[in-house]
């Protein structure tokens, strides 16, 4: 993230759509200037309008599910380490947790001690199946739930026929189902729900009354529970694009201590970091994604008008939905760096096409906002296959597969307005 705050980004919306693999050129229409509130703060920081020194900021429930799709993640990679570790029974109780658990997050913060470290103690009552989209899911013809619960199953087949390490995830056609379920979690929960829900009705709460005994009002807190899902500390913009990448958090306010509600950079938040720093020119999606939070928030607590709200709406699930759309360049990007290596690493190719797959599922969920239509969507899933291997059968095959994913590019490129040199190298 560049610390300088240019305020005036200008983000570009497609008009049209696309029925096959191979769209014709459209045509694109620039969203008018969205300049940020001249008053907006440099970190996510409101203070209350109904109660003096009291924070109007709350979206413990999101950090509490951004901490368990993590931890879930966790449990799968630590059973490499168990011989006859089998996932599926953890995993779930995760995913359907209850506070009578007592459970303690998986999740460290290196040699900082943890302000919460037991999810109940950071917002109660929170689980994944409660928030997870019911919506099919494009190509699989399925829910998200029965995907992650088969590939679930899946990884403790492996285990029972005998294998160990990473092979236990990682399927004989070449899925890294640790990925895919990360990932799918990733768009089925965190984005569906940070868009297709909060974002999309943000417009419709009650901006004038606190929300019961609250320091908030509903339309207050609906954005900040869209925050939270975003994933972003309250000091983003402290961050570099490099730490981004590498560096989870940052002891904010000096106290020892490291705050999963406020001092913590999770999932998509650091992917927007990752496409900056590998980009050949522009974007500035971090920077544009936390402007925009901030100034959405202060044009809500400011009491502005729903008309003057409204576009900070829009261009942050288009900006996220962009963030989600470059990362898929990137993994097409590194499946084709795969195929070109004289010997191809399979478990390389399993993690970066599992990766780039549950990136593609995730763009589905993008609510009211959404660029992608399911056809582009279903047009993409067809080129990249539902598994690699068919694509490194022969060199012909691995010719084929070069050039498909050559087109998946050019789709994304066109329908995101994508500037090609960048398509040529988010590698990173």
């Amino acid at each position: 993230m560049k610390n300088i705050f240019q305020y005036a980004t200008a983000l570009s919306l497609v008009i049209g759509s696309f029925s096959s693999c191979k769209p014709k050129e459209v045509e694109i229409e620039v969203i008018k200037e969205v300049k940020s509130e001249k008053d907006a703060p440099t970190q996510y920081e409101f203070e209350s309008r109904f109660s003096d020194g009291v924070s109007s900021v709350d979206y413990g429930g999101q950090t509490v599910r951004q901490l368990l799709v993590q931890d879930i993640k966790t449990i799968i990679s630590d059973a490499t380490n168990v011989v006859g570790k089998k996932v599926k029974v953890d995993v779930i109780a995760l995913l359907n947790r209850t506070d009578a658990d007592g459970k303690s997050t998986f999740t460290s913060a290196g040699s900082f001690t943890l302000l919460k470290n037991k999810y109940s103690s950071i917002a109660t009552g929170k689980n994944l199946y409660g928030k997870m989209s019911t919506a099919s899911v494009i190509s699989y013809n399925t829910t998200a739930q029965d995907l992650i619960e088969g590939w679930l199953e899946a990884i403790d087949a492996r285990v029972d026929a005998g294998k160990i390490g990473k092979a236990i995830y990682i399927s004989d056609d070449f899925l890294d189902y640790n990925q895919l379920i990360n990932k799918t979690l990733t768009g089925s929960v965190i984005y569906s729900q940070g868009t297709s829900n909060y974002l999309n009705k943000v417009l419709t709460q009650d901006n004038k009354v606190a929300k019961g005994d609250k320091p908030y009002t509903a339309m207050e807190r609906t954005w900040d529970e869209a925050f939270g899902y975003f994933g972003a500390s309250r000091n983003y913009a402290d961050y570099t694009d490099a730490e981004l990448k590498s560096l989870r958090y940052k002891d904010a306010n000096n106290d020892g201590k490291i705050d999963f509600r406020s001092e913590y950079n999770f999932s998509l938040s650091t992917n927007a970091g990752k496409r900056d720093l590998g980009a050949a020119v522009d974007p500035n999606f971090s920077k544009e994604a936390f402007d925009l939070f901030l100034s959405g928030r202060t044009a809500i607590t400011n009491q502005k008008s729903i008309a003057q709200i409204t576009p900070y709406v829009k261009n942050t699930a288009i900006v996220w939905e962009k963030i989600i759309a470059a990362t898929v360049v990137h993994y097409l990007r590194e499946i084709t760096d795969d195929l070109n290596e004289s010997s191809i690493d399979t478990d390389n190719l399993a993690k970066h096409f599992s990766e780039g797959k549950g990136f593609l599922i995730a763009l589905q969920y993008g609510g009211n906002y959404k660029l992608i239509n399911d056809s582009d969507l279903q047009s993409l899933h067809n080129l990249m296959g539902q598994n690699p291997s068919a694509g490194i059968v022969d060199a012909t095959a691995i010719s084929q597969y070069k050039s498909d994913l050559a087109e998946a590019k050019n789709i994304l490129r066109r329908i995101y307005n994508f500037k090609q040199d960048n398509i040529d190298v988010w590698r990173h």
